[in-house]
């Protein structure tokens, strides 16, 4: 007998408003591709001690092994963000004094704040199928580990632009977490 679907979303009332939290959404794909990325640039890093530590001709530094030693650090330092997001992170929303939060714990973004006036046109947003694969269960979305920062089921408008948050949600539980907000008169 299959079992209901529990949530990932916490929804906290507080005082002031509402708060939601959404931890990442565990997939083995992750720790996997994260594995294979830090030792990758682990390799590059080491493959050639030699070049690492000789400068080339003419006493002049060697251009390429200090643009590849950047990249390799970069990279270490991405896998490791990742990694960290993976094992601890989670996405904190904050409907608190007539504002919007969004913050990503244990992420290298900043928290967003926007004035909950200004936000209108409160959405749930199926996946794009270009992101969906099919599997076992129906449709899953691809796991993107560097889709951290620009990600999310529930848009809405804000100007010009369009936010996003939620990553990785159902679309059910999406629409569950925005009647939640409308019944508590959060949002329009």
């Amino acid at each position: 007998m299959e079992t209901p679907y529990h949530s990932r979303a916490i929804i906290n009332p507080t005082y002031n408003g509402m708060e939601i939290t959404i931890p990442p959404k565990k997939d083995t794909f992750v720790p996997a591709f994260l594995i294979a990325a830090f030792v990758g640039f682990l390799l590059l890093e080491f493959f050639d001690p030699n070049h690492v530590f000789h400068s080339a001709e003419n006493g002049r530094p060697d251009v390429d092994l200090m643009i590849r030693l950047t990249a390799i650090a970069f990279g270490i330092f991405l896998a490791g963000a990742l990694w960290l997001w993976y094992l601890s992170g989670k996405e904190v929303i904050t409907f608190a004094f007539g504002e919007l939060t969004i913050y990503k714990e244990r992420s290298i973004t900043k928290a967003k704040t926007y004035t909950i006036k200004e936000a209108y046109n409160f959405r749930a947003v199926k996946e794009k199928a270009a992101d969906l694969r099919p599997s076992r269960h129906g449709y899953r979305r691809l796991p993107r580990p560097w889709k951290i920062v620009n990600s999310g089921t529930i848009h809405f408008d804000y100007g010009p632009k369009i936010i996003q948050f939620g990553r990785e949600l159902d679309l059910a539980e999406a629409e569950y977490i925005l009647g939640r907000l409308r019944e508590k008169g959060v949002i329009g």
